[in-house]
């Protein structure tokens, strides 16, 4: 059994004049309400172990299910792309899962991509794409304001079909 290096403390709200309450397991084992000078500013980012603070891990809420399906079955010839909308303010979207189906003739390629800050991020591309084949792609890839995703394909033929599918969570935040 280790030795106890310091007393527990978890920050858990504040009182009617706005100053922090904590849990404390004090020296004798005993629970006890405290308001820590300590804690001021890092109730909820932060959290009290062994006799410090310490940053809390990322911790993403789940505000619902992101679920977005995209579809063009009269692409133009040459490039085209299905893209999603921008992630609008307040929120964050994480995805989890990208998949397209190509259906149509041989094109040069096909891929998906965020643009991320106005920076394409290309997560995906197949050059020489065999079509009629679902494409997938896992991850956790996540989306601020502004943000979106797009699934391309260059060398289509008139009239070819592009499916696109975005799934994950959506996190409301504060702004």
């Amino acid at each position: 059994m280790a030795t106890p290096k310091g007393n527990l403390v978890t920050p858990v709200g504040f009182d009617p004049s706005g100053h922090p309450l904590a849990l404390e397991v004090d020296a004798s084992g005993y629970l006890k309400v405290c308001t820590p000078a300590a804690a001021q500013g890092l109730v909820g980012t932060h959290g009290f172990v062994n006799a410090g603070w310490q940053k809390n891990p990322i911790n993403f809420g789940y505000s619902g299910r992101l679920a977005i399906a995209l579809t063009n079955t009269d692409l133009a010839a040459g490039a085209s792309a299905l893209s999603s909308l921008a992630v609008p303010a307040g929120w964050l979207w994480v995805i989890t899962n990208l998949a397209f189906f190509y259906a149509g003739s041989t094109p040069f390629s096909v891929g998906v991509r965020l643009i991320q800050g106005g920076l394409d991020i290309y997560l995906y591309m197949q050059m020489s794409p065999t079509g009629w084949m679902i494409y997938d792609r896992q991850g956790w890839w996540v989306l601020k304001e502004g943000d979106y995703v797009s699934c391309f394909v260059n060398g289509a033929a008139l009239g070819d079909d592009l499916y696109f599918r975005i799934h994950g969570f959506t996190v409301q935040i504060d702004l």
